[in-house]
């Protein structure tokens, strides 16, 4: 596989996802829903990131995107076990995809 070049601004955000990612995952864990603001900024985050999305890699990208969606829904909405549900879910999604398209 080609190494893929990305661009200064994409690692940028997906640092500060991957950080943030982190947080909300943790607080999950403990039972309590990421704040408003945290949810919005994955949001914004993931909308910025996806100028840099390979058409390779695509679907993969939106299927995640729609996951962490849904569980920000359900946390913000008070069904914290739901959004706990699909930590695992997100997180193999990532791992299956970085697996097959990350160097």
């Amino acid at each position: 596989m080609a190494r893929i070049f990305r661009p200064y601004e994409a690692k940028r955000i997906k640092k500060s996802l991957g950080g943030l990612w982190k947080s909300v995952r943790k607080d999950l864990e403990k039972g309590r829903p990421p704040s408003r603001k945290d949810a919005g900024i994955i949001l914004s985050l993931c909308s910025e990131y996806e100028t840099f999305v390979d058409p390779e890699w695509k679907r993969e990208w939106s299927a995640c995107r729609e996951a962490i969606s849904t569980l920000l829904e359900y946390a913000l909405g008070g069904e914290t076990q739901k959004a706990q549900g699909l930590v695992a879910t997100i997180h193999e999604m990532e791992r299956r995809c970085h697996k097959r398209y990350k160097d």
